[in-house]
């Protein structure tokens, strides 16, 4: 559960989840007090639907419980990513993949809506979405959902959706009279930065009046790689590194994700069969994991993503908040040219939040109007369940408190 819940770690009711060009219902009577909020959840931290495939797995495939060895081919071939040499793009594989709800929170709080209390693991956002409800805010009036396609990176996202994202935040603005607040966790941050990147200042300055990101792996994540190279489970003993990797290797997210270069390291983060590489020899560690290096494209300078928060300085307000002092990864190590997670050795230290490391953590901190805040022994993937956090989202989106 530690790696990926939100990010891999850190892993929708109306009819605007089968039409993103709609906005989801908003009274025409603003909310008393409070300011709008707009969640973005990171990696693997909302449903994610088929409507169409070869098989049929059923309807939602993230997250699906337990697919078992008769189900893995199915599951496999419509969750996957495909890259078309001849568009030089990603694509869906067999199925075709839908967001469910669009601008509503309800496919992050549970990723399995049917049982939410039987498998309280896969409550993400829920938790927070209950508190804000007892503070007052109300799902599709002032509070909303901006789930993603988290498979891939920010720039291979289907064309309208970052339209439909600023739609979203346009109709909850227009209809409370209130600036927003925003809130990020994990990959979703780097999901808002490229949002962000995509809108002229004031476009957004008359819309946002404060951003909170929660451990944004402003730099990328050695887990990201792990994922890549020989998967990652989720913590759950009864679902198979092996077919996680085969899908997880295709997902450009996690690519984007890779360490990035822009945060200086010239130790290894990698041994294959006794040969070390460090983050400058991605290619070569693709090479030797027999990946497509056309897949690098995607790692496109996560790093510089976070300058895009620039153009709202002196304007939006930025809370930068992450956990410290949790057992993260530092390197991977491969006995052989096999790569496995039965034999992979691991080496880590308490520089982190558990997914992401603090040097990538930590970048937002050279920020000067970005106020950032560490939280000791804070995991990546507990800071959406922290009461402190929800109470300060309330302080800000509180109209009396300002």
């Amino acid at each position: 559960m530690k790696i990926f819940l939100s990010l891999l770690a850190i892993f929708f009711i109306t009819d605007y989840a089968n039409n993103f060009g709609q906005k989801p219902f908003v009274s025409e009577r603003k909310a008393a007090l409070l300011r709008p909020v707009l969640i973005v959840p990171g990696l693997a931290s909302n449903r994610l639907l088929q409507s169409r495939s070869s098989c049929f797995y059923g309807p939602r495939v993230w997250y699906a419980y337990s697919p078992t060895s008769r189900w893995n081919d199915c599951w496999i071939s419509t969750i996957k990513l495909i890259y078309d040499n001849g568009t030089d793009t990603i694509d869906d594989g067999d199925g075709k993949i839908e967001l469910d709800q669009f601008g509503w929170t309800n496919s992050m709080e549970n990723l399995m809506s049917d049982l939410p209390d039987q498998f309280p693991r896969a409550n993400v956002f829920r938790k927070m979405v209950n508190h804000l409800k007892t503070k007052g805010f109300v799902k599709g009036k002032t509070l909303f959902g901006i789930p993603q396609d988290w498979r891939k990176s920010v720039t291979d996202v289907k064309s309208d959706y970052y339209a439909n994202f600023y739609g979203v935040l346009e109709s909850a603005v227009s209809q409370t009279g209130e600036k927003a607040v925003v809130v990020c966790h994990s990959y979703g941050c780097i999901n808002l930065a490229e949002f962000i990147k995509r809108y002229p200042k004031e476009q957004l300055t008359d819309k946002i009046h404060k951003i909170i990101t929660l451990a944004a792996p402003w730099g990328g994540s050695i887990s990201a790689l792990r994922a890549i190279l020989s998967g990652d489970n989720l913590g759950k003993w009864h679902h198979s590194y092996t077919v996680y990797n085969l899908v997880q290797r295709t997902f450009t997210s996690f690519v984007h994700l890779l360490p990035s270069e822009d945060v200086p390291k010239k130790d290894p983060i990698v041994w294959i069969n006794a040969v070390p590489y460090n983050i400058y020899e991605m290619d070569k560690i693709f090479e030797k994991a027999k990946l497509d290096k056309k897949l690098l494209k995607s790692r496109n300078k996560i790093a510089t993503l976070i300058n895009e928060f620039d153009k709202l300085n002196g304007t939006v307000s930025i809370d930068c908040i992450c956990g410290d002092e949790v057992e993260t990864l530092t390197s991977l190590r491969y006995p052989t040219e096999k790569l496995s997670n039965a034999t992979l050795i691991t080496t880590s230290n308490k520089k982190g939040d558990g997914t992401v490391g603090y040097d990538s953590l930590s970048l937002c901190e050279k920020k000067t109007y970005m106020n950032f805040t560490v939280i000791k022994n804070l995991n990546h993937s507990y800071i959406i369940q922290e009461e402190a956090i929800f109470d300060r989202i309330v302080e800000v989106a509180t109209l009396t408190n300002e």
